[in-house]
């Protein structure tokens, strides 16, 4: 009997065994997807010494721009490592302690790889990076529980949900209006009139006076400086840079602060008051850095440049140099350029980069003549606006998150609809909202009052909050057509969840029906 007992459990595969072989093949799969990250984001493995490495170094490094396609393939990336990495040491039933484990693992890999990067000079570290790591192991975790997620939904979780939600949505909210000055300025950058530090970049054209404060003119000002552009001398009490461009020599600062523009390459042939044409052959650039117009823009993060161009070609790209405060075709604190007949300003902030090139303001059919143009500039409170010839005639953008992320998106040239960058921005924080709170009226399908009653305070509140947080940080008004957008992508996502579970609920029970009553 006993002889054959042993016969047939040895026919039988020990559980233990098996579940060991399991978690190799799990050990194998999570060795696999490191060095699979670690291959992906460390190669050619060319590694060189960076010039500084200190905190302030780190951040600099680290403000690199990112967009939708780098994200996505950040989050793919970690979902391996995060699935098996959670077989490893877990059961079937979900439990909080492996995903807050997957979830700092990730983190702090993630943040490992973005340090190494700065080595490798082939390699951008950018925040965004981490949080995309860190969301990808966190997803690639929950997939390991995604067959009993059904079970997993209660009422008390979706409520911890909201609130946690909410709150780190605010949090990341509440800096978001920072993402507009200007304190992230180069002090190092020379001022270049017609032409790039390069010497890539020319421009042809005359330029008259050129006026730069640091902060805004009132509207009343302006009116003045078209009226009468000479009166701008009346207004340099509030200029940190005022330049007089006549004749051929050297152009000092009037304000006695800023270093001279001195001409690059060839010295042009002018006589007298004349108005000397830049081109690729001879431009003007300050002798050394223009830091203190930088300093003290970086001060208020604000300014205002006024300037008078006439182009010489009405078929200049590059866009063709105007007026640069930059280093590099890819590293300036603002660039006024000439893209065919169009303008192009780019401003340096942290929603558009060192490069300012996203988003960047295009005014059209500016240069489609040689007739001379005076252009005043203004940025303030995450608004940029350009006037030409006259305070009516003007162009604004305003720097919004929806703004860029949509252009992130969608790489090409779009339409400067600031309706769709805030439908994009509002759509990223009020769909997951309203997601949660259609699950979470499941539960009160019979109570219609108090279904009612939980959107508004669970819905419309936080669309208010955020607007309030939103229009303190750039000292703007209130905007009710925000208020309105986001409670309306809030209550459709609502509306169109809960219907579309409601229609799955009649389904299923439809053919249960009809399996029980064939």
């Amino acid at each position: 009997m006993s002889d054959e007992f042993n016969k047939e459990s040895s026919k039988k595969p020990h559980p233990k065994s098996t579940y060991s072989h399991k978690q190799r093949i799990a050990l194998i799969a999570a060795v696999s997807s490191l060095l699979f990250i670690l291959l992906m984001t460390l190669y050619p493995f060319k590694f060189t010494d960076p010039n500084t490495f200190s905190l302030v170094a780190i951040h600099t490094y680290f403000n690199n721009p990112s967009n939708i396609y780098d994200v996505t393939l950040n989050i793919i990336l970690f979902m391996p490592l995060g699935l098996s990495t959670t077989y490893l040491f877990s059961t079937k039933k979900l439990q909080w302690k492996p995903l807050i484990i997957i979830l700092l693992a990730s983190l702090s890999l993630s943040l490992l790889v973005e340090l190494i990067q700065i080595f490798l000079p082939s390699r951008a570290s950018t925040w965004s990076d981490i949080v995309a790591n860190s969301l990808g192991g966190l997803l690639g975790a929950l997939c390991f529980y995604l067959p009993q997620f059904k079970q997993f939904i209660s009422l008390r979780r979706l409520m911890a949900c909201l609130v946690l939600y909410m709150t780190l949505t605010f949090l990341f909210s509440i800096p978001l209006p920072r993402g507009s000055h200007l304190k992230s300025w180069d002090p190092n950058f020379s001022l270049i009139l017609g032409n790039e530090q390069t010497q890539d970049r020319p421009w042809q054209g005359t330029i008259s006076d050129l006026y730069i404060a640091n902060q805004v003119l009132a509207k009343s000002e302006l009116i003045q400086a078209f009226a009468s552009p000479d009166d701008l001398r009346l207004l340099r009490q509030k200029a940190v840079a005022f330049y007089s461009l006549s004749g051929q020599d050297s152009y000092p600062d009037q304000i006695g602060e800023s270093p001279r523009l001195v001409w690059q390459g060839d010295r042009p042939e002018c006589q007298g008051n004349c108005q000397p044409i830049l081109n690729s052959q001879h431009w003007l650039a300050t002798e050394r850095s223009a830091n203190w117009i930088t300093e003290k823009i970086r001060e208020t993060s604000q300014f205002t440049l006024i300037t008078t161009v006439s182009t010489s070609k009405v078929n200049q790209t590059g866009p063709a140099r105007i007026i640069s405060l930059s280093g590099s075709p890819y590293h300036r604190n603002f660039t006024l350029g000439q893209e065919g007949p169009n303008l192009a300003f780019r401003i340096r902030t942290p929603i558009t980069g060192e490069n300012g090139l996203r988003p960047e303001l295009i005014v059209p059919d500016i240069f489609s003549d040689t007739t001379p143009h005076l252009i005043a500039i203004t940025y303030a409170n995450s608004l940029l606006q350009v006037f030409i010839d006259s305070v009516e005639h003007s162009f604004y953008l305003e720097l919004i998150p929806g703004k860029s992320a949509l252009l992130n998106i969608f790489p090409g040239e779009i339409d400067d609809n600031l309706l769709i960058y805030a439908l994009v921005y509002y759509s990223l924080i009020f769909v997951p909202l309203g997601l949660i709170l259609s699950l979470m009226t499941m539960f009160y399908q019979g109570n219609v009052g108090f279904v009612i009653l939980w959107s508004f305070m669970g819905g419309l509140a936080p669309v208010l909050l955020l607007e309030v947080i939103l229009a303190t940080g750039t000292g703007r008004a209130i905007s009710l057509s925000n208020i309105l957008l986001g409670a309306a992508i809030m209550t459709f996502t609502l509306l169109l969840v809960s219907g579309g579970i409601r229609f799955w609920s009649w389904l299923t029970l439809s053919r249960g029906i009809r399996k029980a009553h064939p």
